[in-house]
């Protein structure tokens, strides 16, 4: 009989998954920003009052949440999630 199992997954392959967990957000943020910056640029070029008013409270929530993941709770939590997988991925001392 065979052995068919596939080896552990090397540290390159940690790394990637360690890439994408980190880009996604800077991403996700970035596209965000960039297509309310758009919004806003269009409805001030309309010259119609009432789309600014709503494009602008609607770009200004968008920015606090942006923010407010980077600065705020998301961003601890993230911290926490590594500092738990760095604790489990240290060696324990014989019982």
């Amino acid at each position: 009989m065979t052995d068919t199992t596939l080896p552990p997954a090397t540290n390159g392959a940690a790394k990637d998954a360690k890439d994408a967990h980190y880009w996604g957000p800077i991403i996700v943020s970035t596209v965000a920003l960039v297509t309310f910056t758009g919004a806003l640029i269009v409805s001030w070029l309309s010259k119609d009052e009432g789309l600014l008013n709503l494009t602008v409270g609607a770009s200004i929530a968008n920015a606090t949440s942006a923010v407010g993941y980077w600065l705020g709770s998301s961003a601890s939590s993230a911290k926490k999630d590594e500092t738990i997988a760095a604790a489990a991925a240290a060696p324990r001392p014989p019982a």
